[in-house]
């Protein structure tokens, strides 16, 4: 597999933090992503953090703006950030519902990896019902305003 280095709105492909000594790269793969014998093409993305003088020095001995790895997606019950623990929180698409295993909420990260070894981590939600709750209250809603 191969990563891309992609650029910001800008047209930077670094981009500053509020600490001037750190900045970020964006990179993004696209992979199949199969369900039975069904597949379809999806997009990843993850940010590499690091001093702006090793992302210059990343983007020097890169021409071809391809990186050798892989971006991984890994769940998990603990805060992705644990100084921000809205950051990272799973959502089930637009219902504005979190993903949570009983009363724990569900955090998903996005990363670059070189390892071919490392792999996705996936944890399944014990919410279903609110979940489906809400999904079929936005039926309802998109209903009211298309009449």
């Amino acid at each position: 597999m191969a990563v891309r280095i992609t650029k910001n709105a800008e047209g930077l492909e670094i981009t500053s933090t509020s600490n001037p000594k750190y900045g970020f790269i964006r990179v993004e793969e696209s992979r199949m992503v199969f369900k039975g014998r069904f597949a379809t093409q999806k997009k990843r993305s993850a940010l590499i953090i690091a001093e702006i003088e090793a992302l210059q020095q990343t983007l020097a001995n890169t021409p071809s703006r391809i990186l050798p790895g892989h971006i991984v997606i890994r769940e998990q019950l603990t805060p992705v950030n644990p100084e921000d623990t809205e950051y990272g929180l799973k959502i089930a698409g637009q219902t504005g519902v979190i993903c949570r295993v009983e009363d724990q909420p569900i955090y998903i990260d996005t990363f670059y990896s070189e390892d071919p070894n490392e792999t996705d981590v996936f944890i399944q939600h014990t919410n279903k019902e609110e979940i489906k709750a809400a999904q079929a209250q936005e039926v309802v809603n998109e209903e009211n305003v298309l009449e």
